[in-house]
């Protein structure tokens, strides 16, 4: 008689669970980037320090601090306080320093990835950047440190935070 439970955990540990909704969102920047759509590449990476707090809390909730110690935590190698305030005040759901709030339009636009779920990501192809676009570089580079940070947090945090999964699957039947 085999032991499922241990099986399991093997399979778990060689294939760690996934969230298809995050992992089109996040291919999804990768796509606004190929496709020199800066600013919207920029947009929806600057939301996910505020997607990784505010899933991590059972109210939903984000704050500039927060913001800025996630990505202290998750951005490798570490860029510095400095570049994680620019980034939260370019970030559309940034609140004033102190109040805590529900990064709504971050959360809609993640929330809007589950209607892509039976659509097939197509692999991408190696992209150039833009010299022609003034910010191309530094809007790539701040694209693949906070994608590269998401993937981070979610491998060795979120996908075993029952908090995490919890509000991911909330966030999958809102209609």
């Amino acid at each position: 008689m085999s032991d499922l439970p241990a099986t399991q955990a093997k399979m778990t540990s060689q294939y760690p669970a996934r969230s298809k909704m995050l992992d089109t969102y996040l291919s999804d920047i990768a796509l606004m980037l190929r496709d020199a759509n800066w600013d919207a590449a920029a947009a929806a990476a600057l939301a996910l320090p505020h997607l990784g707090v505010s899933l991590a809390d059972p109210d939903l909730m984000s704050s500039r601090e927060d913001y800025k110690t996630w990505c202290s935590r998750w951005v490798r190698p570490t860029l510095g306080d400095t570049v994680y305030e620019t980034w939260c005040t370019q970030a559309s759901d940034c609140q004033a320093e102190s109040s805590r709030a529900v990064p709504f339009a971050a959360l809609r636009a993640l929330r809007l990835r589950r209607l892509d779920r039976g659509a097939s990501r197509q692999a991408l192809s190696p992209f150039s950047i833009d010299h022609e676009y003034p910010r191309a570089s530094e809007v790539t580079t701040a694209c693949l440190s906070l994608v590269a940070a998401t993937l981070r947090w979610y491998t060795q945090s979120a996908r075993d935070d029952g908090v995490v999964q919890h509000n991911l699957g909330r966030l999958g039947v809102l209609r």
